[in-house]
């Protein structure tokens, strides 16, 4: 005979006294109400950097109206857009920015003849462009946050692209370690600070995690000319910033403990709450689980990619997600999400269901997404691709040099259409219940 077992009341009051208990963390940098401009060149207008981090801002704070442009401009330089593009384009947006990200340096440098007497000449340009953007910035009413970054790491060229683009000699030299990019971000970080905007050094946080492997052992970050970045390059950039802007890793994590005498109860909880928990002798257990926030679900995020095998996506490290059973009795566990077969066929151990597991890991297919949370970041990011092809289509009226006889207009309407999708994604973000069910594997 099966005996079963119900701690509703009990186990709802001890989630209760748990929940959000990590708090003191500091806290992330975007708020309720920021709007977040992301200037730059090619790596941002045609990159994805900035979608990952609008879909986990998203998913990981609902809570929060945050609304993001993607404000780059392919071959922009720093100098370019501080002498029009952000006074009178960027910073004129309704609503207006209240944070911009400058990630600005290749082109800079490597512009001209991509020798290193014009780099040296050039460099100062790029200077110049800080002071003004943050000029321009403070003046605002109110003042705008101006976050100034180094630039994501390079790597050498291809011999046939060498061949094929002069330019590429110049992005030779910057991609080898201690170059003029490197030391003119660093100055330039040293300036932003003394002129009181903030910095986020991208390129340190980057280097670091190819050293320790913590990425994989041969990723490749970039197309062929090693400017351009790829979708592992992306989620490499984007994990940085984010990690520097105090990204929380844990989304939430339940945990209960299984003993043959006590019965079943809940342990350490943050981020979410437990009730109607049925548990059975077997090692059957039911809950519905109630989150205050969404993991992202990485594999929507990939663009151009040569080499998916090979990299290790940091950003699963800020999209922790965690189940504990404690004491199951031994055997092979599968787990179903409102219903869905998240876990493999073999589901998974005892063992490892008592160390923790991810959740964000499970029920991920990207042409059939089985769990809750991957169906949430799927919509989510689709959102984020509609808003994105709308911010291509305003650069283009703005800067293709064709006339358009309503162009005021039917930037009225970009500007609707992606106000709308964002939008969209908040309310796609918020959290409902999910109904978990673990037994063993037949």
């Amino acid at each position: 005979m099966v005996r079963s077992f119900r701690s509703t009341v009990v186990l709802a009051a001890l989630a209760f006294v748990s929940l959000f208990a990590f708090s003191s963390a500091p806290d992330f940098e975007f708020h309720d109400g920021d709007v977040v401009a992301f200037i730059g060149d090619s790596n941002t207008e045609w990159g994805t950097y900035h979608q990952v981090i609008e879909a986990y801002t998203h998913l990981r704070f609902p809570e929060r109206r945050v609304l993001f442009y993607n404000a780059g401009r392919a071959g922009d330089t720093l100098s370019q857009a501080a002498s029009w593009r952000v006074e009178h384009d960027i910073l004129q947006r309704t609503p207006k920015p209240t944070k911009i990200f400058l990630t600005f340096g290749i082109n800079d440098l490597a512009w001209g003849d991509g020798t290193p007497e014009a780099m040296e000449k050039y460099r100062f340009y790029y200077y110049e462009g800080i002071r003004q953007v943050i000029e321009a910035a403070q003046n605002q009413n109110p003042p705008v946050d101006v976050y100034v970054l180094s630039y994501p790491t390079l790597e050498p060229p291809t011999q046939a692209e060498l061949k094929k683009n002069p330019w590429m000699k110049g992005v030779a030299r910057l991609s080898r370690p201690g170059s003029i990019l490197h030391r003119t971000c660093e100055e330039g970080l040293a300036l932003a600070r003394s002129l009181g905007a903030k910095t986020l050094d991208i390129e340190k946080v980057m280097t670091q995690l190819v050293a320790e492997k913590a990425v994989g052992a041969t990723p490749v970050f970039h197309d062929e000319d090693g400017v351009h970045l790829n979708g592992d390059g992306s989620q490499l950039v984007a994990f940085s910033i984010l990690k520097l802007l105090n990204a929380p890793t844990i989304v939430s994590d339940v945990e209960f403990s299984w003993g043959a005498s006590a019965g079943l109860r809940a342990g350490v909880l943050q981020g979410a709450w437990v009730d109607q928990i049925q548990g059975e002798s077997s090692g059957r257990l039911q809950f519905v689980r109630h989150d205050s926030a969404w993991p992202l679900v990485q594999g929507f995020t990939y663009r151009n990619t040569p080499s998916p095998l090979k990299f290790q996506s940091p950003m699963d490290s800020l999209s922790q997600y965690r189940l504990r059973i404690r004491d199951l009795p031994e055997g092979r566990y599968k787990i179903e999400a409102n219903g869905s077969r998240i876990t493999a066929a073999e589901g998974v151990s005892a063992a490892d269901l008592h160390q923790g597991i991810n959740l964000a890991s499970f029920g991920y297919d990207s042409s059939n997404p089985r769990s809750p949370w991957a169906v949430i970041s799927r919509e989510v990011w689709m959102e984020g691709s509609k808003k994105a092809y709308a911010e291509n289509q305003r650069l283009q009226l703005l800067w293709s040099g064709v006339r358009v006889h309503d162009r005021d207009s039917r930037l009225k309407e970009l500007d609707h259409e992606i106000l709308q999708a964002s939008r969209r994604a908040m309310r796609l973000s918020q959290p409902r219940p999910i109904e978990f069910v673990v037994e063993k594997v037949e």
